[in-house]
């Protein structure tokens, strides 16, 4: 079962697990048929997901000169995509397809541009947004920046593990609840709080980056280059998703030859 379609059409959910955990349960029944989907290696998912894979790997490079590609594996889950409309609360990013998680372009580029105008920036306002250097990686309102981010999808090996069942615990429920807009009076937070696991679904594994670049040239392979280095920082030193101040969205760099992990 697809796991995408699972967590975002199925309005009719809670009444169908039977259960006053439902939301528990459902995420581990999703978690459960992602896994069965992707178990056999020479089943049909598998076959049609390392295809597809494959295809991103080569096609979006076509008549493109200059391109980059890279694998990074997280250190820690990551949640992306939580806004998702899903039949519960927290959503993650699914591909519709395949009801594999994955990166959004949009996200790795926002991270770098963030990256490269918060840090770089420092030193060199050329790289600040609105910079020549910001505007010719990244684009303005007036024009398209060189380089394109590519959806990151993960290993075909470890894809059949990247859904994982997490939970975050609020200690002190009654006091982050509690509004005082009414003159009511806020409790303090006691030690003695009942915390509550809040479960969701979060990401983990090995994904493929990739970039490329518009301009078929040594400058368009130079800024490329740069691109790169600045995500790979990115990536490293400040995460990417949601809670990355809590250690979610961590990763480890890879520069890998050919199809060396999957």
């Amino acid at each position: 079962m697809n796991a995408y379609y699972l967590l975002s059409k199925y309005r009719d959910i809670e009444s169908k697990m039977g259960s006053k955990q439902y939301k528990t349960d459902v995420m581990t029944y999703a978690i459960d048929k992602h896994k069965e989907g992707y178990e056999d290696d020479m089943g049909d998912a598998m076959k049609l997901y390392r295809q597809r894979f494959q295809d991103l790997l080569y096609r979006p490079f076509a008549g493109h000169a200059a391109n980059e590609d890279f694998s990074i594996i997280a250190q820690s889950n990551l949640l992306i995509g939580t806004s998702a409309t899903t039949v519960l609360e927290t959503g993650l990013a699914l591909h519709r397809l395949y009801g594999v998680p994955y990166i959004p372009g949009t996200a790795l580029k926002g991270l770098t541009a963030n990256y490269c105008h918060s840090r770089l920036g420092r030193e060199d306002n050329r790289f600040q947004q609105g910079g020549d250097y910001f505007n010719i990686l990244f684009g303005s309102q007036g024009q398209q920046g060189f380089i394109c981010f590519y959806d990151a999808f993960p290993h075909p090996c470890c894809v059949k593990n990247a859904l994982k069942l997490d939970f975050i615990t609020p200690h002190h429920k009654t006091y982050y609840q509690v509004s005082d807009e009414h003159g009511r009076t806020v409790p303090a937070p006691r030690d003695d709080d009942s915390p509550e696991p809040i479960p969701f679904i979060a990401a983990k594994g090995a994904f493929r980056v990739m970039l490329t670049c518009e301009r078929q040239d040594e400058a368009g392979t130079y800024w490329l280059q740069i691109a790169k280095d600045i995500l790979m920082q990115a990536l490293a030193q400040e995460g990417i998703g949601s809670k990355t101040n809590s250690g979610y969205g961590r990763f480890e760099i890879m520069t890998l030859q050919g199809d060396q992990l999957w």
